[in-house]
Formats: structure tokens, C-alpha cells, sequence
């Protein structure tokens, strides 16, 4: 019992050993929330290798998106799995750290405060009680030994009267110390009895100072029980997905996407893109274009983003008028087509002007274009080439200062004029620019705003 010395050490070894469980809960529930990180990767990986995959699979429609909502759906758990990792860690842990530390107090030379004050509690109230019961012990070693010195002359007596051996002189001996034992017992019994009742008397008191003390430890390992309570259902609550609601809605759209999975839908979507439903490119009669003349025009216009473009139109001039209606009437019964840069060299690719035909796209955004071998196509060009500008995007600027070019590919500009930025500041602060008049060249990025 609690009475007995020394049987309140596992009382006291209950304080210190709360302190290692803390630090057993700790590191149980920080393996834990390597799991959850563990996993939290391994379905980010997952995802990530089959998304490709899946992306570049032959399903198409809403099986196809229903197999990429568990690929998704796996990106949003693995950011769940790792909210609940850095719960477990930051947040219950260092809760349970924080705890330990206010109280928890730790002495210089090991063990723990709280420990040594209920320990130091529990030798104070039982040091009375134990001198009593080592004076009780003691009274009782006594009477003992006086009962067991009784029992011996008894025998020796009762021995000595039937045995005719032993002289009348000497029985009365044997008498003599059979009565002296017996008073002795007597005696020491009186004093056994009445140290047993100094202490039957003393045990109340003793007894409620070591149940105070008792209750004291009581008392903080109630504290200690239910803080820990708390603390694991925080962990219960951070661990139980079943009541999350991100993880409901996650698998409700999950499942919402698997019923979306529409047979009829799908099968219609195949048949206009690749069945009888997708549009016909049926045969038609075309007429021949003969190429009579080419007419090359560029002009600018400002895009509302606020950058100027520059665009072409081509003029073409038919020796025979031309069925379809694809062009504009230029006012002469010819048609006039407005063709963007693509459209320019599609046509320039697609008719035959004799044997040596060709379109570049050069260095600086210009189509170089080269015939100078066809009859048909050197009146047309004037000289050997001609460039033609192609849609360059570019930012109206305005110069801030004179500036006269130094070397043949670098521009000249008063202050006031305006022309187009095509390509931004280098590392040596210069940046390239269009005249109105073509001209493109290099100019200092300071002079202009």
C-alpha cells in the first residue's frame, strides 16, 4: 500500500515518465507525418507521369475527361496529404513541445522539479511514520523472541516433571526461568502493544498528509491526461480525411465527372471530327489564272494595343476575270485581293513564274523575291529584287534630340520625328527602328520616348 516506505516512488516516477511519453507521441506522430508527405509525393509523381500519357491517350470526350479528373483529383489529395504533414508537425508537435516545456522543469544536475517536490513531499510526510514503525518493529522483534524463550522453558518444564532423572533441585531451576520468561514476555507484550497503539493512533494523520500529496501528483496528471487528449484529438481530427470537406468535394466531382461519361455524346463528337458529320470539301470547276500583273503596296495602321504593324496587299490583275468571288472589284472588273504575309508567299509558292521562282524569308523580317531570268517577271520588278516588308510589330516612338548615323547601318532623326521601334534595347543600349520611308538601321535608346 501507499502506506508502506518507499511505495510511493512509482508515483513519483509517473511525473518523469509523462515527459518521455510526450516525447514518444512526438516522434510516433512525426513518422507519421513522413507518411503523409511520403504519399503526398508519390501521388504527385503519379500524376505528373501520367498526365502526358493520359493527355495522349486514343480516349477522347468525357472519357477521356473523366480519366484526367483522377489525375486532378490526385494533385488536390496530394496537397491535402501535405497540409496534414505540416500539421502533424508544426502544429502538434510544437504544441506538445510548448506543453512539455512550461511543465516540464528541468534540474541541473537530471530529473525533473515536479518530480523532486513530490518526492520530497512523499520522505517528509513518511519519515515520522517510519521511525514508528522501526520502534514498532523493533517492540515487536521483542516479544517475539520473549514468547519463543517462554515456549522453550514451558518445554523444559513439562521435560523436567516426568523424568525421575532430574533432581527436585533442578526442576525448580527449570520452574524458576519458565516464571521469569513469562514475565519478561509480559513485559516486552505490554510495551509491543503499547507502541502499536502510538502508531494505530498516528496513521490517520499520516495517512492524509500522503494522501495530500498524493493528490497533488493526481491533480497534474489529470493535467497532463487531458491536455494529451486534447492533443490527440487535434491529430485525429488533422488525420480523419472522412469528415474532410475538401476531400468530399474532391471525390464528389470525381464522381460527378464518371457519371458525366456520355456514350451518345461522345460518338457524336467522332462523327463530326473524323465521321460522315465533318464538313465535305466536295470538287468544284476552277478556271486557269493566267498572271498578267503583280502590283506590291505596303502601309502601316496602328493596332489599339497601341503598336504599329505594317502590312501588304497584292494587286493582282487577271487576263481572265476571275469566277469565284474571293476578291474585292478594284472599280475595273479585276479583283483585288488583300493578302497577309502568310497568304503572300502561299500564293507566290503555289504559282509558276517559269523556272526559278523562289521566296525567302530573310534575317529582317523581309521576303526577298527572286526572277530575274522570267520575261514575265522582270517588268514587274524594276530592277533585280525588290524587298517587301512583312507585318513587323513594332511601337510608335518620338525623338527627344538631332542625331546623325556614324556608321552606314545606324539611323539619322531630327528632334520631333516619329518613327518605329522593331526591336528592344541590346545590352549596349541600342535598339533598332523603321522610318516611315523604310529605312531600318540602329539609334541610341536614350533619344527617343
Amino acid at each position: 500500500s501507499l502506506s508502506q516506505p518507499g511505495n510511493y516512488q512509482q508515483t513519483v516516477k509517473r511525473t518523469e515518465d509523462a515527459f518521455q511519453a510526450c516525447n514518444d507521441i512526438v516522434t510516433c506522430f512525426q513518422e507519421r507525418a513522413r507518411v503523409e508527405r511520403l504519399y503526398a509525393q508519390q501521388l504527385n509523381e503519379w500524376s505528373n507521369k501520367w498526365k502526358p500519357l493520359v493527355d495522349a491517350s486514343p480516349l477522347y470526350g468525357s472519357l477521356l475527361r473523366a480519366w484526367q479528373c483522377f489525375l486532378s483529383s490526385a494533385d488536390r489529395l496530394s496537397a491535402l496529404h501535405s497540409s496534414i504533414c505540416r500539421s502533424l508537425v508544426s502544429e502538434d508537435g510544437d504544441r506538445i513541445r510548448m506543453w512539455q516545456k512550461e511543465t516540464f522543469h528541468k534540474k541541473m544536475f537530471g530529473g525533473f522539479r515536479e518530480s523532486q517536490d513530490f518526492e520530497t513531499g512523499f520522505v517528509r510526510a513518511q519519515k515520522p511514520w517510519a521511525k514508528r514503525l522501526k520502534k514498532l518493529e523493533k517492540a515487536k522483534a521483542a516479544f517475539h523472541k520473549a514468547s519463543r524463550k517462554e515456549h522453550t522453558a514451558r518445554e523444559r518444564e513439562a521435560h523436567a516433571q516426568g523424568n525421575p532423572d532430574i533432581t527436585i533441585e533442578k526442576q525448580r531451576k527449570i520452574q524458576d526461568e519458565r516464571e521469569n520468561a513469562q514475565r519478561e514476555t509480559q513485559k516486552v507484550r505490554a510495551r509491543y502493544e503499547k507502541v502499536l497503539e502510538e502508531v494505530t493512533r498516528y496513521a490517520p494523520r499520516y495517512m492524509e498528509e500522503m494522501e495530500s500529496i498524493f493528490d497533488q501528483s493526481q491533480e497534474e496528471e489529470r493535467k497532463r491526461i487531458s491536455f494529451l487528449k486534447q492533443a490527440f484529438l487535434s491529430i485525429h481530427r488533422h488525420l480523419d480525411i472522412t469528415n474532410n470537406e475538401s476531400v468530399k468535394t474532391v471525390y464528389n466531382e470525381l464522381h460527378d465527372a464518371l457519371m458525366a461519361i456520355n456514350d451518345q455524346e461522345d460518338l457524336r463528337w467522332w462523327k463530326n471530327t473524323y465521321g460522315p458529320g465533318m464538313p465535305t470539301d466536295w470538287p468544284q470547276f476552277q478556271v486557269l489564272i493566267l498572271l498578267h500583273s503583280l502590283i506590291i503596296h505596303s502601309y502601316n495602321f496602328i493596332h489599339s494595343s497601341g503598336k504599329m504593324f505594317h502590312k501588304i496587299f497584292v494587286e493582282i490583275n487577271l487576263a481572265i476575270r476571275v469566277l469565284e468571288k474571293s476578291g474585292t472589284d478594284a472599280g475595273d472588273g479585276l479583283p483585288v485581293f488583300f493578302l497577309t504575309p502568310v497568304e503572300f508567299k502561299r500564293i507566290l509558292g503555289r504559282v509558276a513564274f517559269g523556272r526559278a521562282s523562289s521566296v525567302k524569308t530573310c534575317a529582317k523580317s523581309n521576303i526577298r523575291i527572286t526572277n530575274t531570268d522570267d520575261p514575265l517577271w522582270r517588268p514587274l520588278m524594276g530592277e533585280a529584287e525588290r524587298k517587301v516588308l512583312v507585318m513587323i510589330g513594332g511601337v510608335r516612338v518620338r525623338a527627344l534630340y538631332d542625331y546623325v548615323g556614324q556608321e552606314p547601318d545606324e539611323l539619322s532623326f531630327k528632334t520631333g520625328e516619329e518613327f518605329v521601334k522593331v526591336e528592344d534595347e541590346d545590352d549596349q543600349g541600342w535598339c533598332r527602328g523603321m522610318m516611315d520611308g523604310g529605312k531600318e538601321g540602329l539609334y541610341p535608346a536614350n533619344y527617343v520616348e
